[in-house]
């Protein structure tokens, strides 16, 4: 349930670039990182409708815990919908600084607490919880956006378990709810290949697509938008494969141990295999 948590490096990053513990300025760098992170998030409209019309179905005087500042929108609806109860967790004590001037920028009232300790502690986030979480709330959803590319490396499933049973810890008779409930990580063999751009042939810039291994992680993710790129061939090659699921209704009996898995694709369609999607 873990995998390479890059987001947790980076959120650490960026609250030691502000004191300049290391005596290093990575503004530049970071800035890229949140900034692409943000605009996908932002922009990724069935990723948003989900949130919207998940936050709206919601049972009524439901708190809700938000795990990380994510595209802020699903933050910012939260706050509007359910009138301020409810609660911010972020990792970062920037990030939290600026999700609690974006809802004051927005005239909106929400609690924000950064557990600079880890998301994934079940004791640091029980302990940033209990001065917020009404003990006899009846119904506590479990929000986040702590997807990466790969699923696993923005934590999403430890934290989702932590934050589970710290709410079962102080709000014993509550219904935990979350949202998402359930994620699948896919993979499918894909081509993605450029041909033109502006009139010119670009078709050798291809032998720099790839994905590779590395000393350092598993696999290298590398994100790609599908739906934004003309004069690009993109396609399935093969069907689909589930490398692995995780229902959160259920986060008492996650394990986190590792499992290795070895998929073997089918490709069905005429095409170079340079990418897993």
């Amino acid at each position: 349930g873990g995998g390479t948590n890059c987001f947790i490096n980076l959120c650490r990053l960026l609250d030691a670039d502000v004191s300049k513990e290391k005596g290093s300025d990575n503004a530049h760098q970071l800035a890229q990182a949140f900034g692409k992170s943000l605009r996908c998030g932002m922009l990724d409209s069935r990723r948003q409708r989900f949130y919207c019309d998940a936050i709206s179905a919601l049972p009524p005087g439901a708190f809700v815990v938000v795990l990380g500042l994510g595209s802020v929108l699903p933050l910012l609806e939260v706050a509007r919908r359910r009138k301020g109860r409810g609660i911010l967790l972020e990792l970062s004590e920037r990030l939290a600084g600026l999700a609690a001037g974006i809802l004051a920028a927005n005239n909106l009232s929400m609690s924000v607490a950064a557990v600079a300790g880890g998301l994934d502690k079940e004791e640091l986030v029980r302990q940033a919880l209990a001065k917020h979480l009404p003990k006899d709330a009846a119904n506590v959803v479990v929000l986040t956006e702590l997807m990466a590319p790969d699923l696993l490396s923005n934590g999403i499933v430890p934290c989702s378990i932590a934050a589970h049973a710290a709410v079962r810890a102080l709000a014993p008779r509550a219904e935990v709810l979350h949202v998402p409930q359930t994620v699948e990580l896919c993979a499918t063999p894909m081509e993605v290949r450029s041909e033109r751009l502006g009139g010119l042939d670009i078709r050798p810039f291809n032998a720099f697509r790839h994905t590779t291994s590395n000393a350092k992680a598993d696999f290298w993710w590398w994100p790609v938008r599908l739906d934004n790129q003309p004069e690009t061939v993109v396609r399935g090659l093969g069907p689909k494969l589930v490398l692995c699921g995780f229902d959160f209704h259920r986060a008492s009996e996650i394990p986190l141990d590792e499992v290795r898995r070895t998929l073997k694709f089918k490709i069905d369609r005429r095409g170079r295999c340079n990418a897993i999607a």
